[in-house]
């Protein structure tokens, strides 16, 4: 199917002068005249847009572009509330998952309107609404890149429809716009191929567990720390990363798109292209600040509401450490501040461990080592500080895993994260039972060429499991690179990436560890980092310099050897 593009169409003075503030347009008539080609105008107010200052980051003065307006009248013409819709219509030729992709720009003020993309049946709206997302757009000058999969069940004529609605009277029409520009549905052939590679793939020999960042998503708290109002979380980092020397693999850019992990329909696609190439444990970084969850939606709203959620394990690793400003990309490292302490004391430990066990440790697809759910703990030194002491940790614990056994899950296996936050100590204290690494960069200094990086972080497996002492089993780790420099403004000259071929190389060697250091009885499991840490230049998710390579790596190792 042929990519559906906006039309280049000519601008307006009247409308350019509604975009910056100057005037509103008057009637619904002088809107529809500049509505693209191919699009209608339902309701509310459309027009062309080139060039206006808030559209300078991400369009040029080529690009073609429209945009919709909510309450584009006064209050005493529209009363309390008012809306926006525009639609297109466009032929399917098959069933199948199909990918919208476009870019838009949210005026200053934005927040507060309904903003959604929706698909219908049929030519036109008001018949079988077939898919919806909402979406918003960011702050002051903003540009984002959207991405969604939808599925169309049926051939035929679909309608895709930019829809706003104002909840309460705004004023004029400049108060409240979005700009839309590079509009295009298309079937998403990568997505159909990781199905097929699913259905192919063999079982598995190896648990393959990968890091999950859920940081992709509309997460409300982002507000409370003032950031990424847009909803679309850390993208805003990886979407303005710039290249900080010359060879500097900068901005990466994922090969889905800019997607948000909330929605089931994303998940979907993500778990047929884990599983079908030997990842099969999704280890999600949780976190919980404040008696509440952080960047949960991920998990909860995404993963778990993926209709092929089972095809994939997952099990979460608690997160524990200080949330500070080093997500905000215009902040060095030396002015970086503590935003939420994660001190917590043994009641609200409880309240934490409770809702866990509630939500997710009974779910059939949650991990299990020894026929217990697994728990991974980030920085136990920290833990057993917050809950008081040895004494204490030690009691809350016992007490966490009684709450196990009540539920009917035969207790918790704790996991701790190797790196210098896990003292030898906190392997009795806490009630370990196993360890992995988290990622290299914690062991080795991240620089020079991936080879001889990761055969150092390779080594680091040993020392790490004889410091550990008392574990039952200690796991394998791999990493894929490492480069922090989108979230901050400085030069970080800490880099290691790699290509395909090199992290194929890697994990054979943590395959051997693997088989030489699994005590009998235990399913043999390796960590990777990442599955989506973009933020970090560490992710098997494909990109667009290598494509699926990562995953392809994985799969020629774990499946195909």
């Amino acid at each position: 199917m042929n990519a559906m593009h906006i039309r280049k169409t000519a601008i307006a003075a009247s409308m350019v002068a509604a975009l910056v503030g100057a005037t509103s347009i008057s009637t619904a008539a002088d809107a529809a005249r500049c509505v693209p080609a191919g699009w209608t105008l339902a309701s509310g107010n459309a027009g062309c847009a080139k060039n206006g200052p808030w559209l300078a980051r991400g369009l040029s003065a080529s690009d073609d572009a429209f945009y919709v307006q909510t309450c584009n009248h006064p209050a005493e013409t529209w009363g309390a509330s008012g809306n926006t819709s525009v639609w297109r219509a466009f032929d399917a030729p098959e069933k199948g998952w199909y990918r919208l992709s476009f870019s838009y720009v949210g005026r200053p003020g934005m927040f507060g309107a309904a903003t959604s993309v929706r698909v219908w049946k049929g030519k036109g709206t008001g018949g079988v609404k077939t898919w919806e997302s909402a979406v918003s757009a960011r702050s002051a000058d903003g540009f984002v890149k959207y991405d969604a999969f939808v599925e169309v069940s049926a051939p035929g004529e679909y309608t895709v429809e930019f829809f706003q609605l104002q909840p309460e009277a705004m004023g004029a029409a400049t108060d409240k716009a979005i700009v839309i520009d590079g509009v295009e549905f298309v079937r998403d052939r990568l997505f159909e191929r990781v199905k097929a590679e699913r259905a192919e793939a063999k079982p598995a020999k190896y648990d393959i567990g990968a890091l999950v960042y859920p940081g992709y998503h509309p997460e409300p708290r982002w507000r409370e720390l003032g950031l990424f109002d847009e909803g679309f979380g850390e993208w805003n980092n990886i979407f303005e990363a710039k290249p900080k020397w010359p060879g500097h693999w900068q901005p990466r850019r994922p090969a889905w798109g800019y997607v948000n992990e909330a929605n089931p329909s994303v998940m979907e696609m993500k778990i047929d292209a884990a599983s079908s190439h030997g990842v099969n444990v999704f280890i999600y970084d949780w976190y919980w600040y404040g008696g509440r969850t952080f960047l949960e939606g991920a998990l909860h709203d995404g993963f778990l509401a993926a209709k092929n959620n089972g095809k994939m394990q997952f099990f979460l690793m608690w997160a524990n450490h200080n949330w500070t400003d080093g997500v905000n990309n215009k902040v060095t490292r030396k002015d970086d501040r503590l935003r939420w302490p994660v001190a917590i004391g043994p009641d609200d430990f409880r309240v934490m461990t409770r809702r866990v066990i509630d939500m997710f440790f009974s779910r059939p697809n949650y991990y299990r080592i020894d026929g217990k759910p697994v728990f991974m703990i980030y920085e136990t030194r920290r833990l057993v500080a917050d809950l008081g002491g040895r004494e204490k940790a030690a009691a809350a614990m016992r007490q966490f895993n009684e709450d196990c056994v009540r539920a009917g899950l035969g207790g918790v296996h704790l996991m701790g994260c190797s790196w210098n936050n896990c003292d030898p100590e906190d392997v009795a204290t806490l009630g370990l039972e196993s360890a992995t690494m988290y990622t290299y960069a914690h062991h080795v200094r991240p620089s020079g060429p991936y080879g001889p990086w990761a055969e150092r972080g390779l080594a680091k497996l040993d020392s790490e499991k004889a410091r550990l002492k008392g574990l039952k089993v200690y796991f394998g780790h791999a990493t894929v690179g490492w480069d922090t420099n989108p979230r901050y403004p400085e030069v970080l000259r800490q880099v290691v990436t790699c290509t395909p071929a090199e992290f194929e190389k890697s994990l054979c060697g943590v395959k051997d560890w693997c088989d030489r250091n699994t005590p009998p009885g235990y399913q043999k499991f390796i960590s990777i980092n990442a599955w989506n840490e973009w933020i970090e230049g560490s992710y098997l998710e494909p990109d667009d310099r290598n494509g699926t390579g990562y995953l392809d790596a994985v799969k020629k190792v774990f499946l195909s050897r």
